[in-house]
């Protein structure tokens, strides 16, 4: 017996669920799509990383992680609009993105010219609790929910990030980690028993290794090797902004240190546990 053909609502599902991998590297658990005369709602279960809403616990992090998500989808909408008119014969005129990150739910919301209006309600109306009552539309992310890995525009994260250190992702054997510096601020001298890649995303510096000195501004990439003494310094005026690649983990999975102080006081180190 030949499979029915998916419906509107499960075409847009399938697609946008596509798109949205392929933007952040991340699969909703779920998806829903609400379509009448003039207006498309997509709503995406559990959509933020783990590094996400471990940022979002905080409501500067949260205002963060909701910025970067409407920067993300203005950045996309092209796509997204290509592939509505093609599956509805619609164009949009108007689109929307909305993050509760309590949830991780992300709303994208379409019109063709009537006045959008998006609630997120809370997640017991949001997802049934069986699959024979799914809202229209909804549709199980087709790979499995453990999938492991981290795809993002560490570029975009390192910039906004106003942190001294917060630790994105781990895994067993390396920890992508992003670093702000205020200008004149350093690291601090310090020797790794692990070897470190770093990569200056915006901003000038100065790198040291074993006592020697070089200038680094924005895509300068650099390697420490295991047991060198080194040290990073802000020469410049604005805020050094850095990604930095441990192998393997030097710090506790999803650490945060709003500041050099803070991470100073705090004798953390790598416990075992990664992300996934």
């Amino acid at each position: 017996m030949e499979a029915a053909p998916l419906t509107i609502a499960q075409q847009l599902a399938t697609v946008l669920t596509e798109l949205q991998e392929q933007r952040t590297g991340h699969v909703p658990k779920a998806v829903a799509v609400v379509l009448s005369e003039d207006t498309l709602v997509v709503t995406m279960h559990d959509a933020l990383t783990r590094a996400e809403r471990a940022l979002a616990k905080t409501p500067a992090g949260a205002a963060r992680v909701q910025e970067f998500h409407r920067q993300l989808f203005a950045n996309s909408t092209y796509e997204m609009r290509k592939e509505i008119k093609r599956i509805t014969g619609r164009e949009v005129r108007e689109a929307a993105a909305e993050v509760e990150t309590a949830t991780g739910t992300v709303v994208h919301a379409f019109t063709t010219g009537a006045m959008v209006q998006v609630f997120l309600l809370t997640p017991e109306t949001l997802l049934s609790k069986s699959m024979g009552d799914q809202p229209t539309g909804m549709k199980q992310a087709e790979r499995p929910v453990s999938f492991k890995g981290y795809v993002q525009d560490l570029e975009s994260l390192a910039i906004e990030n106003q942190n001294f250190r917060q630790v994105l992702y781990t895994t067993t054997n390396c920890q992508l980690v992003v670093m702000s510096l205020k200008p004149k601020e350093e690291i601090g001298e310090e020797v790794h028993q692990l070897d470190q890649f770093l990569r200056v995303e915006e901003g000038t510096g100065e790198l040291m290794i074993d006592d020697v000195r070089t200038t680094i501004n924005a895509g300068s990439a650099m390697v420490v090797p295991a047991g060198a003494k080194h040290n990073v310094t802000n020469t410049g005026d604005y805020p050094l902004k850095l990604s930095t690649v441990y192998a393997p983990p030097n710090h506790r999975d999803g650490v945060v240190h709003a500041t050099r102080k803070e991470a100073s006081s705090d004798s953390e180190h790598f416990d075992g546990k990664t992300t996934e």
